[in-house]
């Protein structure tokens, strides 16, 4: 008992919210709050232990095992939180799109808390500690971001103790600073000499004398679990052996460990080294299970038995109904096993794989069957569980399966064909999903009549999945419109998964095809299916597309409240779902809109990382656009064509005319920009040029509406930068008149403001004025503000031109002032002295530049340039700013100086 250490713990939760204990593995932390907790006088402090492992990583799991560690410790606690989880646990509902319910669950347990008794008394009056061990093993976000909202509200009497090998990502600098933190760590948990002593002497009963006392805490270096290794091997020896095993006791830890092991389980009775061989493939032990695996009776009484004699088995639960071995002890033992009975280990993994699909943990019942070698039995029980896999989102899980078996088994196998052609779907692998649905089809003739239906209904949504997310003409619909005609009518399950993913198929072909409407119905028919058969994965894919379709009609806060909600809803199931990269990367998309760039570069590359993590390729090319307009936006032209490049690539591999397509529209979009505020290369122009002839050669018909429209817009662009703003306008004019009625404010946004542009170089002033009111009154409402910027310094004139015009108007129009000073902030600042090319200046400054240079005055060069005067007046202040100069004469002498002229 280190008496020292449980002071500090016991002084820690009396003045601090939590206790953090730090160390490597084997530093005895489990150890030591288990007999804090015994050392507590009997009942006094109530303490919710919950042991976490890799699945503990979805929140709502999480918070689960909290709860119902809690309701042992506190018997009289409410059920309402419980509830709460319960119901976000379901999906996303109308009612909840708009909150942040995680935060709430928890906020309703800290109020659970404050209010609950247990045993007559109040958590301020009897406290009680809730440990939270092995937390290394949690990397999910939400976790930490909930877990750090509970630590900021913990109740009085409530203490939280974490343990775990590495230091969790929570605020702990501010509760160090406030003095709500204990640290425990490795070098306070090392034993010290006496304590070694005290250890192998007393409590291990070895004698040892006090030289080798020293020379194995030494070399130990206090490390506990290389002490326990060194006790259990010299408990059988003699004195003299003690010696020559003392002096050989040298080495790395995992050589030491490795040997140790090896003399610790060499020396049990026969029946617990058959035991713990046997036992040795499972992750988890547990009773019944080791009962199932060993094929002998009393497991409780070895585990208890295991546990007594320190033979590295550690209880996960205060009821000894699981156990683990330290990890280095299980992998020893597989090593022996594997080396010393390889017949074994298909009978033993047989074994612990029906007895996990017994008990419906579909994970473990696969891997055991694979580990065992028995395909056939892994085959039928991806079968009887791909569906649910698919439902949780969890396709890189299911792929992973499909893999590890024989191709020539899925490929006799309908339902594995079914499986296979599900896991490609959303992949971004056109072609091998292409070949997958064929070969599925062609299977057709063979198979059974009640087979070939579900096939039949199976492979037609796949079909319209596959339409919708690649676009293969007008016919994309049509395939959407056959999938709903195959399903029955039943209302089970598996009808109804297909219904959802063939009705959001059709809702993804009239969004392509500009019909917005007609999609947001399909969204919002597809929901409620979704939430009541309880698929976080299908509840997510439909609130994304919702979300898609709020964008793209402009009502860009009902998408952000939409995407926020929904990104909520994922960490609360674990954060690593595969629409929830998506997710991020399309909120990243308005916060760069609004011109929040640090926002929108943290939620586009948050967005990245986890779509790569779930291998989910088409969201990775989505982020790599949104990743190009970010840096655009942010002036970092390199950083822009590099995330261009990666999404050119993945559109090359995952193959078709669509997404091509979009990455070079795209681009086109972002080098017309940099060519338009003099930050491109030579060979921008020259690649637009290209483009715009390329465009003009595809018939529009072989893409969807949406990519033509935007097409149109970086035509329109592109005839601007060439100096011809008569076929701008004209084209501005069509996308509008096309766009506007048919609710796709989100393009016609940006025609009028480039018809603004437009129709000011061409000298209409008066109707390039109008058309820029007329943007303004659409895109105040919803805080648009790249759009503007982008359209240059003709649109920024006009602004600062109206600006000033108001000047004094403040009361009268307050939200338009206001609106107007963010939008006029977003556009880039002046350059300091010798920055860029032009020093900053755009291409219309160095028009003007070159005419002062002349000596024309603003008049005149109001009338060549065929703008108002005051637009000069500005135009020849930003060329000031930027020069650092304080008049024309000393502008065009900085100009010429600078080599400018």
């Amino acid at each position: 008992q280190r008496l020292h250490l449980l002071e500090r713990l016991e002084a820690g939760r009396r003045r601090c919210k939590l206790s953090l204990i730090s160390a490597p593995a084997g530093f005895g932390k489990t150890t030591l709050v288990t007999q804090w907790h015994a050392w507590q006088p009997a009942g006094e402090q109530p303490l919710s232990w919950v042991r976490l492992d890799d699945g503990d990583n979805d929140p709502v799991r999480f918070w689960r095992y909290v709860l119902a560690a809690l309701h042992r410790a506190l018997p009289g606690l409410s059920d309402r939180v419980g509830e709460a989880l319960h119901a976000l646990a379901t999906g996303i509902s109308s009612a909840d799109v708009e909150n942040r319910p995680l935060q709430g669950v928890v906020m309703a347990l800290v109020n659970e808390l404050q209010s609950a008794e247990g045993d007559g008394s109040s958590v301020a009056e009897r406290p009680l500690v809730i440990a939270l061990d092995d937390f290394h093993v949690i990397h999910a976000p939400a976790v930490h971001h909930s877990l750090a909202y509970f630590l900021e509200y913990l109740p009085e009497g409530v203490h939280v103790v974490i343990l775990t090998r590495a230091d969790p990502p929570l605020p702990l600098a501010r509760l160090r600073a406030c003095d709500q933190l204990l640290e425990l760590r490795g070098a306070d948990l090392r034993f010290t000499c006496g304590e070694v002593d005290l250890f192998l002497n007393r409590l291990m009963a070895l004698n040892l004398p006090a030289a080798a006392v020293s020379t194995l805490s030494a070399r130990t270096e206090g490390w506990v679990a290389g002490l326990q290794f060194a006790a259990l091997s010299l408990q059988r020896l003699d004195p003299q052996q003690a010696q020559s095993f003392v002096e050989a006791f040298a080495g790395t830890h995992r050589h030491v460990l490795s040997f140790l092991a090896e003399e610790v389980v060499q020396r049990q009775p026969p029946d617990v080294q058959a035991f713990l061989a046997e036992t040795s493939i499972l992750e988890y032990l547990t009773p019944p299970l080791c009962e199932a695996v060993t094929g002998r009776t009393g497991s409780r009484t070895m585990l208890e038995r295991l546990t007594i004699d320190n033979l590295f088995v550690t209880p996960l639960d205060l009821e000894g109904r699981w156990y683990r071995y330290h990890p280095l002890f299980a992998d020893m033992l597989r090593a022996q096993l594997e080396e010393s009975f390889p017949d074994r280990l298909p009978v033993l993994h047989g074994r612990a794989s029906a007895w996990h699909e017994t008990h419906g943990t579909l994970s473990c019942a696969v891997r055991h069957a694979l580990a065992s070698g028995d395909c056939d039995r892994a085959a039928r029980l991806v079968e009887d569980g791909y569906q649910r896999l698919a439902m949780n989102g969890e396709l890189a899980t299911l792929h992973h399966w499909l893999d590890a078996l024989p191709a020539a088994l899925v490929e006799m196998r309908p339902r594995l064909r079914r499986a296979y052609a599900l896991a490609l779907a959303y992949s971004g692998r056109r072609h091998l999903l292409e070949t997958s649905l064929q070969e599925t089809e062609e299977a057709l003739l063979s198979a059974e009549p009640g087979e070939a239906d579900a096939t039949r209904c199976e492979t037609a949504a796949l079909r319209a999945v596959f339409a919708s997310l690649y676009w293969i003409g007008p016919r994309s619909l049509d395939l959407a419109r056959r999938a709903l005609r195959l399903l029955p009518a039943d209302r089970s399950d598996d009808t109804l998964w297909l219904r959802v993913l063939t009705v959001q198929a059709m809702g993804n072909c009239y969004r392509l095809q500009g019909q917005l409407r007609e999609a947001e119905q399909s969204y919002s028919e597809s929901l409620p299916v979704a939430q009541a058969l309880q698929s976080s994965f299908l509840v997510e894919a439909v609130t994304n597309r919702l979300g898609q379709n709020a964008f793209l009609q402009g009502r860009l806060r009902r998408a952000a409240r939409i995407f926020e909600a929904a990104l909520n809803k994922a960490e609360g199931r674990g954060g690593l779902l595969w629409f929830t990269g998506e997710l991020s990367i399309h909120l990243g998309t308005i916060y760069t809109e609004w011109d929040d760039l640090e926002k929108a570069a943290h939620h586009v590359e948050q967005g990245i990382e986890i779509s790569r993590q779930v291998k989910n390729e088409l969201a990775l090319l989505e982020g790599y656009l949104a990743l190009a307009e970010v840096k655009s936006a942010q002036r970092q032209a390199r950083s822009a064509a590099l995330a261009l490049d990666k999404a050119w690539q993945i559109g090359l591999d995952a193959g078709g005319l669509y997404l091509l397509a979009l990455v070079a529209a795209r681009r086109a979009w972002l080098d017309l920009a940099a060519e338009g505020h003099g930050m491109s290369g030579p060979d921008v122009a020259r690649w637009a040029e290209a483009w715009a002839g390329r465009r003009a050669q595809t018939p529009d018909h072989e893409l969807p509406l949406a990519l033509c429209e935007f097409q149109d817009l970086v035509l329109a662009r592109f005839w601007l930068v060439k100096g011809r703003p008569d076929k701008a306008v004209e084209l501005l004019a069509e996308i509008e008149d096309a766009a506007r009625p048919a609710g796709r404010m989100g393009t016609a946004l940006p025609a009028l403001v480039w018809s603004a542009a437009a129709l000011e170089r061409q000298g209409a002033l008066a109707q390039a004025g109008d058309a820029l009111m007329r943007a303004l009154t659409l895109a105040m409402p919803e805080g648009y503000v790249r759009t503007f910027v982008n359209a240059g310094s003709a649109v920024q004139s006009m602004l600062a031109e109206l600006r000033c015009s108001m000047a004094g108007a403040d009361e009268a129009f307050p939200e338009l002032l206001t609106y107007l000073d963010r939008v006029l902030g977003a556009f880039p600042q002046p350059a300091a002295a010798g920055d860029g090319k032009h020093n900053g200046l755009t291409c219309r400054e160095m028009e003007l530049l070159t005419l002062m240079a002349g000596g024309a005055s603003n008049q005149e060069i109001a009338h060549q340039l065929v703008v108002t005067v005051g637009t000069v007046k500005v135009h020849v202040n930003h060329i000031l700013d930027k020069l650092q100069v304080h008049n024309r004469t000393a502008a065009v002498a900085r100009a010429r100086e600078l080599r400018l002229l």
